[in-house]
C-alpha cells in the first residue's frame, strides 16, 4: 500500500517506502530516485490501472538492487509517486472540460442524445484550451513536488533524493514531455502514447474531426491568438534543443492508436530532431505493431481519416 502525504495540499501517494533498502548507522545516508507517474485523461491517480503499475516499477527496482547484492554501488532504491491531475480525481470541478470536442464511445453517444444535443454540437468547445492547461499545470505541480515532496517524505534527511524522472500514459505522457522541457531537474521520461506538440496534435484532431461537427477552423474561438502563442512558447518540440542535454527519453505508442498517432501527434518529427539535431540527449521510440493503447483508457475518440505506415526505424 502506499503511504499519503499532503504536500502543500496537494495529496500524493508515495509507493516503494516500505521497500527501501535499511540503513546502517554506520553508513551514510542511501540516495534514492524519485519516480512521478501521471495517470491519463479521465482518469484517477488510484485506478486500477495506476496502482498496478507503480507496484510492478517498484518491485522491479527492488529486482535489480537484490540481483546486484545490496552493494553501495548497487541500483538506487526507487519510489514511485502519483497523484491527480488538475481537474481529475478529487481535484474534479467541471467533468464536461475533461471531454473532446466530441467524444466518440457509445456511452457518451447516449449521453449526448439524454442531454439533446445535436449531431453538429460539440461536447466541449473549449478543448484545446483545457487540455493544454491541465498538462501544463501538471507539469507544474511536477515541479513543485520537486521543490517540497523531500522534506514532506524524508523530514529527517533519512535520503537523498538524486535523480527524478517522469512517466505518464495519454494526458499525462503530453505533462511528461512539458516537464522533461521545462524542468532542468527531471533527467529521464517515459511518454506514453504523449505529444511534444500539443499545437500539432490538436490542429490535426481538428482539422480531421468528422462531419457534421468536423472539421474545425484553426482559428478563434477554438484556438484564441492568445493559446497558439502559448503554444509556441511552451510546447517541448519548439524548446531550444539545448535544453534537451543530458536527458534520457523513452517514447512508447502504439501504432494502431488514433487519439495520440506517433505520426499526426509530432512525435516522429521530434524524435528524429531530437536524434538528428540535438547533443548529449539519449531518446529511443518504441512503437508496438497493431496497438491501440487508447482503447485501454475511458476516453476515446473517432479514428482519424486515413491510415499511415511509421517508420520502421522508430
Amino acid at each position: 500500500m502506499p503511504a499519503s502525504f499532503n504536500v502543500g495540499g496537494l495529496p500524493v501517494a508515495v509507493y516503494g517506502l516500505d521497500s527501501l533498502s535499511p540503513v546502517k548507522p554506520d553508513q551514510p545516508t542511501r540516495d534514492v530516485a524519485v519516480a512521478f507517474l501521471l495517470h491519463g485523461r479521465g482518469q484517477r491517480s488510484d485506478d486500477a490501472l495506476m496502482v498496478r503499475f507503480a507496484e510492478r516499477l517498484v518491485a522491479y527496482s527492488v529486482q535489480q538492487r537484490d540481483k546486484e547484492g545490496g552493494a553501495p554501488s548497487a541500483a538506487k532504491d526507487l519510489v514511485v509517486v502519483t497523484f491527480d491531475q488538475r481537474n481529475h480525481g478529487h481535484r474534479l470541478v467541471a467533468k464536461d472540460r475533461q471531454l473532446g470536442w466530441v467524444e466518440g464511445t457509445k456511452r457518451r453517444a447516449k449521453e449526448r442524445q439524454e442531454q439533446g444535443l445535436e449531431p453538429h454540437e460539440l461536447d466541449n468547445p473549449s478543448h484545446a484550451a483545457d487540455m493544454m492547461a491541465m498538462q501544463t499545470g501538471t507539469a507544474r505541480d511536477v515541479s513543485f513536488l520537486v521543490d517540497f515532496l523531500p522534506a514532506a517524505v524524508f523530514p529527517n534527511d533519512e535520503r537523498n533524493v538524486v535523480d527524478w524522472y517522469c512517466a505518464g500514459i495519454s494526458l499525462g505522457g503530453h505533462a511528461t514531455w512539458l516537464a522533461l522541457a521545462h524542468d532542468p531537474r527531471i533527467s529521464l521520461g517515459v511518454p506514453i502514447i504523449g505529444s511534444p506538440s500539443t499545437h500539432t496534435l490538436l490542429t490535426h484532431r481538428a482539422s480531421n474531426l468528422p462531419p457534421p461537427a468536423g472539421p474545425l477552423p484553426l482559428s478563434p474561438p477554438h484556438f484564441p491568438r492568445s493559446l497558439v502563442r502559448l503554444f509556441e512558447r511552451e510546447d517541448p518540440a519548439n524548446v531550444p534543443l539545448a535544453r534537451w542535454t543530458g536527458r534520457k527519453v523513452l517514447v512508447l505508442s502504439g501504432e494502431d492508436d488514433a487519439l495520440v498517432n506517433f505520426v499526426h501527434g509530432g512525435s516522429e518529427e521530434f524524435v528524429r530532431r531530437l536524434r538528428d539535431d540535438a547533443e548529449g540527449v539519449t531518446v529511443e521510440a518504441w512503437v508496438q505493431p497493431k496497438t491501440c493503447v487508447s482503447s485501454l483508457l475511458p476516453v476515446s475518440f473517432p479514428p482519424q481519416v486515413g491510415s499511415h505506415t511509421l517508420s520502421s526505424t522508430f
